[in-house]
C-alpha cells in the first residue's frame, strides 16, 4: 500500500505543513492505536488520496479508484471516496442530527448515501485527520476540535478521549 502511495507522488505533496504520505500513516497509526478494525485503518490510510473539498489534488480516474479497491478492499474504499467527495457541513449535519442519511458531494448534485456504521467510520477518520494534524494547524483552525466533541455518539471511546484530551491540555 505504501509503495502504492509513493508512485503517486504522495511524498512530494504537501499537505498541512508534511508531505501527505506522513499525514496519511499518521492518521493511520492513529486509528490503529484506538484498535480500529483493519477496514477503517486501511480507509485512514488513504483516507485523503483523491483529495477533498478543501484538499485538492489531481483528478481522479475510474482507474484510480479500481487500483485502490483492489489494494484496501471495497468497504475501505467506499469510505475514502466518500469522505475525499462530501460536503463537511453536510456531514457534521448528518452525524450530529441523524438524518437524512445521505449527504452531497462538493464536486456536484451526486448523492452519497451512508448507512449508520458508514457514518461512525466517516466521523473516526474525520477525527483521526484532525488530531494528526492539528499540532501543525494555526491556532484558529483548532476550534474544529470542539465542534467534533459533538460526535461522540458516532466515534469509539478512545477518539472521543483523544479528543478530549487534547482539548483539555489547552491546546485550543
Amino acid at each position: 500500500m505504501i509503495q502504492y502511495l509513493l508512485s503517486i507522488g504522495t511524498d512530494k505533496i504537501n499537505h498541512s505543513g508534511v508531505s501527505l504520505l506522513s499525514h496519511l500513516i499518521g492518521t493511520k497509526n492513529i486509528l490503529e492505536d484506538w484498535n480500529s478494525p483493519e477496514h477503517l485503518c486501511n480507509a485512514g490510510l488513504f483516507h485523503s488520496v483523491y483529495g477533498t473539498e478543501y484538499f485538492r489534488v489531481k483528478k481522479t480516474t475510474g482507474k484510480d479508484i479500481e487500483t485502490v479497491r483492489s489494494l484496501i478492499g471495497e468497504k475501505s474504499e467506499y469510505l475514502v471516496w466518500a469522505f475525499c467527495s462530501m460536503l463537511r457541513k453536510d456531514f457534521e449535519k448528518l452525524a450530529s442530527e441523524g438524518t437524512p442519511s445521505f449527504v452531497r458531494s462538493f464536486a456536484g448534485n451526486i448523492k452519497i448515501t451512508l448507512e449508520p456504521e458508514d457514518v461512525s467510520d466517516l466521523c473516526n477518520i474525520t477525527v483521526a485527520n484532525l488530531l494528526e494534524q492539528l499540532p501543525r494547524l494555526p491556532k484558529e483552525s483548532q476550534a474544529l476540535a470542539n465542534r467534533l466533541v459533538g460526535l461522540k455518539a458516532h466515534i469509539m471511546p478512545k477518539a472521543y478521549d483523544s479528543l478530549t484530551q487534547y482539548i483539555e491540555r489547552g491546546n485550543l
